[in-house]
């Protein structure tokens, strides 16, 4: 934004109370409108919804079939950030506008697995992370896609996996049975600014 400040103010020599008063008024103006465009800035970026899948303690998530997709459980809402419209059957739904997600979802002996951000509204694929591998017979990780988006109109998201090796034990996590909430997925929404 262009100053008002007059650099030729206070006159040489004989300077007016008004000349100085009104370079000060014109510079507490514009300190302040940018302090203003500073707090939105920073409170845009701390603003963040926060989607999980939790169950009770030892209750393990497993046993999808192989090679279909399939929706990732999404049932609890820790905090909607003020923008997040609804948590409905594993969907989530947002207003218009630019958003940063990140999902990071747990896996348990998988083999080859891939995960999927789904647009339901537009009916498209959003965002497909690498593929991972997790071994067949011990391994467990968390697969992380970060995306980053531009709704034009309200829609509803959700995220999708697919495994190579389904059957018992196998999938979506494991258990830790330590006396806590089981936490197989985390989904982190920041609303940016346009």
């Amino acid at each position: 934004m262009a100053s008002s400040i007059d650099p030729t103010k206070p006159i040489v020599g004989t300077p007016t109370t008004a000349s100085v008063r009104d370079n000060f008024a014109a510079a507490k103006a514009e300190i302040e409108a940018l302090q203003a465009q500073v707090a939105s800035i920073i409170a845009t970026f701390q603003t963040r919804a926060i989607i999980t899948a939790d169950f009770a303690d030892g209750v393990a998530q497993n046993s999808p079939a192989a090679n279909v997709l399939h929706d990732r459980t999404l049932n609890t809402i820790i905090d909607d950030g003020g923008f997040l419209i609804s948590l409905t059957g594993n969907a989530f739904t947002l207003p218009p506008g630019l958003y940063r997600l990140i999902g990071e979802f747990q896996v348990y002996r998988t083999y080859r697995t891939k995960t999927i951000l789904r647009d339901i509204t537009a009916a498209a694929d959003l965002d497909i992370s690498i593929n991972e591998y997790v071994h067949p017979s011990y391994g467990a990780a968390t697969i992380r896609l970060e995306s980053q988006v531009l709704l034009t109109v309200q829609s509803e998201l959700k995220y999708q996996q697919i495994f190579s090796q389904g059957g018992q034990n196998f999938g979506w996590g494991i258990s830790s049975t330590i006396n806590n909430p089981e936490r197989y997925a985390r989904v982190t929404i920041q609303r940016l600014p346009q």
